[in-house]
């Protein structure tokens, strides 16, 4: 059997050893609408459409040369490759959204009222009670305009084109499909304490009995306001307003953790010293019925053009809020990623959604604002990923307005790692930037330390951690260009053992390494830099000397959560005898070997919860929900504690799989006993007398599960060690 590799942009290897599941018929949007709920991140969704009848290759692939490779060799028993490969790009992204471009500079966009059944008119403008505001500049003032169009009619919008080009007339240049971007739950109430004092210690978090120093020169108070604005799922406005997480909780989060570690002194000074403003990038839900419509209230997933037009409006307002004298600096929080696939044509040529996030980008980059962005999750599933999601991987691109003499990509792209140093499992292969920030199990609270929401794994938390630790250093030291905030953040952070994989150096001229190691971000050593530089300025201002004392921990000493040896949590308890013997070693379908179990072996079971591959137009939040309630391995107990998260449909096809030192994995079926039909959201499960290896680097389960609108996705959660 063989399977697809993809050479040509992305570099993509896709493969799958299928199990006992039936491959989904529906994993493909009719239509061009993509068949999942956006903010299932994490996930990975497939198609039935990877190999001809024949097994032979498929016969193209949308924006990519295919290799086929041998994976499993002919005649070996029980190893099967599904073959899967991309969908047209028309298909794949639909019509439902468009993005135009007009025929030369100057000439602009039409406006449309549900005329030939389309509405719309400029991507980048902005709106004051559903008026432009006039004067602004806008990214595209010195090329053809952008403009977006939304099919409001009935029926096929694929069928109304040639309606709206008539409509658009001599002005239209370029149309083509505007792609989707994708996006609570409770976390058990006995890890709480534990999982925000780990996270606010990682994070390298103001110490609570510790306040930020007023220092007060001739010319400035210290600390000064700042501006952050998060672009993703919760509704327009601040981020932290009750009601603001009506589909997903993501947006309103990624808020919270800004504000607690980037103004540990709001309680006292107000919010204004650190103002969030949310922008729904991510502004749509689709019903059970699989209808799709945005909602006031905020989203779970949304276009790549509205997150474009959102980062536009987002610089925008700071620009009209506030006169140049008095204007705070703007940090723009993207905890959101796409898989890169799609941003080009087959003739690599790239389309009018990409280019208009990045010229989004690069407009806010020009005016001074910082663009800090993730670097993206592995979505789990058969499906194998290379290099950061988008925007995060705009960290090669230079920001042509910056200075000189300091490292300045229009975005800075974060990572994530738990709290030994070690890239978080969600982590995607080849893409770690030079900056990293602790998002393992991270939770959030409101601004009275309730309403507990979390538990988070990926680098949405860490580009949060990022953007906390920039606005701290701004508020000392205001007069920086985000490039040399971002040096200080660096600078302050803990050096880890990590190489870097992507930055901006390769892709200057002449081309220069990058940094040879990734650091990790601490908020309180930033913090502290930047007051150290005010006071030595001016040592006689008042309030200095000041001094911050931090508790960051070193490389690799923060330590992850930690459980009770013993814990008494009542459960439905599935005996070992139930789930597996002790495992052996199987071949894998592809390096490095895996190993199962005699109860249900599978040759590859890491590899497998459904064939085919992801869909990469959906931009996702980094992770949109937050993962297990509880999820815990006692390595000397042989005990699991797992209660999943809240999906829509019980997670099928359950294993835990078990790293240990030489790359190998043990994998334990869980579909046995009471988890036959499947582990349900809100019951904890407790699998006792697991035997496990002597040292294990890292656990995960994996699992297959059912979105809203029916299509099966396959996600996993990594679990705490104890």
């Amino acid at each position: 059997m063989r399977a697809v590799v993809l050479t040509a942009v992305t570099s993509l290897t896709l493969f799958g050893c299928p199990n006992d599941d039936p491959v989904p018929d529906d994993g493909v949007p009719e239509a061009g609408l993509p068949d999942m709920v956006a903010g299932e991140m994490g996930t990975d969704m497939s198609a039935d459409q990877g190999v001809d009848d024949d097994g032979g290759p498929p016969d193209a692939v949308a924006g990519s040369d295919v290799e086929w490779v041998e994976l499993c060799p002919d005649g070996e028993e029980g190893c099967e490759v599904d073959a899967a490969t991309p969908v047209a790009l028309d298909e794949a992204c639909g019509y439902g959204q468009v993005i135009t471009s007009t025929t030369g500079e100057g000439v602009e966009c039409v406006e449309l009222v549900d005329e030939a059944g389309w509405s719309g008119g400029p991507l980048f403008q902005l709106l004051v009670n559903g008026e432009p505001v006039p004067g602004l500049l806008r990214p595209d003032d010195a090329a053809p305009r952008f403009c977006r169009y939304e099919f409001v009619g009935g029926g096929d919008p694929e069928e109304s084109l040639d309606r709206l080009r008539a409509a658009l007339g001599e002005s239209l240049d370029r149309l083509e499909p505007d792609c989707h971007v994708s996006g609570g739950m409770q976390t058990f109430p006995a890890l709480a304490s534990e999982l925000l004092a780990r996270f606010a210690r990682n994070a390298g978090a103001v110490p609570p009995a510790m306040a930020l120093p007023q220092i007060v020169t001739a010319d400035e108070v210290f600390p000064a306001p700042v501006r952050v604005a998060i672009i993703d799922t919760a509704a327009d406005g601040p981020v932290w307003a009750p009601g603001q997480a009506a589909h997903s909780p993501h947006g309103r989060d990624m808020g919270r953790i800004v504000k607690a570690l980037g103004c540990p002194d709001c309680a006292n000074s107000g919010d204004e010293q650190l103002q969030l403003t949310s922008h729904a990038g991510l502004d749509l839900v689709r019903a059970m019925t699989g209808e799709i419509a945005p909602d006031p209230a905020g989203g779970d997933f949304g276009y790549q053009g509205t997150v474009a037009a959102r980062i536009y409006e987002a610089v925008a307002r700071w620009l009209s809020d506030e006169a140049p004298e008095a204007r705070r600096p703007l940090i723009i929080n993207l905890s959101i990623g796409w898989e890169p696939l799609y941003n080009v044509d087959e003739e690599e040529v790239q389309q009018l959604r990409a280019d208009a996030v990045q010229r989004a980008v690069e407009f806010a980059a020009c005016q001074g604002a910082l663009v800090i962005a993730a670097a993206g999750n592995d979505p789990g599933g058969p499906t194998v990923v290379e290099g950061p999601t988008w925007p995060g991987a705009l960290e090669t691109r230079l920001d042509a307005c910056a200075g000189g003499g300091v490292y300045a990509p229009v975005v800075h792209a974060v990572g994530g790692v738990d709290g030994l140093d070690e890239s978080i499992d969600k982590s995607r292969p080849d893409s770690r930037p030079r900056l990293v920030g602790y998002s393992f199990f991270a939770a959030a609270t409101n601004d009275a330390g309730q309403d507990l929401s979390g538990p988070y794994t990926g680098t949405s938390v860490a580009t949060a951690v990022a953007s906390a630790a920039a606005a701290i250093v701004w508020r000392y030291q205001p007069e920086l260009t985000a490039a040399e905030v971002m040096q200080y953040v660096y600078e302050a952070a803990v050096p880890t053992a990590l190489p870097v994989e992507h930055c901006l150096g390769p892709a200057l001229n002449p081309p220069q390494p990058c940094a040879p190691v990734s650091h990790r971000v601490s908020v309180c050593e930033a913090a502290r830099q930047a007051i150290d530089r005010v006071c030595l300025a001016d040592p006689m201002a008042g309030g200095c000397p000041a001094m911050l004392d931090c508790d960051t921990p070193g490389a690799a000493m923060g330590g992850n959560p930690a459980i009770p040896a013993m814990p008494m949590w009542a459960a439905t308890e599935v005996p070992a005898g139930e789930i597996s013997s002790p495992p052996q070693s199987v071949a894998g379908c592809s390096a490095p070997i895996r190993t199962g179990t005699t109860v249900g072996a599978d040759p590859c079971p890491d590899e497998t919860q459904h064939g085919g591959g992801l869909l990469p137009w959906l931009v996702l939040p980094q992770p949109s929900n937050p993962g297990c309630h509880v999820c815990a391995l006692g390595t000397s107990s042989g005990t699991l504690w797992y209660e999943p998260g809240d999906w829509p449909s019980a997670l099928t096809s359950p294993k835990l799989r078990v790293g240990v030192p030489g790359g190998s994995e043990v994998s334990y079926d869980l579909s046995v006993g009471t988890a036959t039909s499947g582990l349900s959201g809100g019951t904890l499960y407790k699998f006792t007398g697991l035997k496990l290896p002597g040292t294990i680097k890292y656990a995960v389960v994996t699992f297959s599960t059912s979105s809203k609108s029916g299509s099966k996705i396959s996600g996993k959660d990594q679990l705490i060690l104890y």
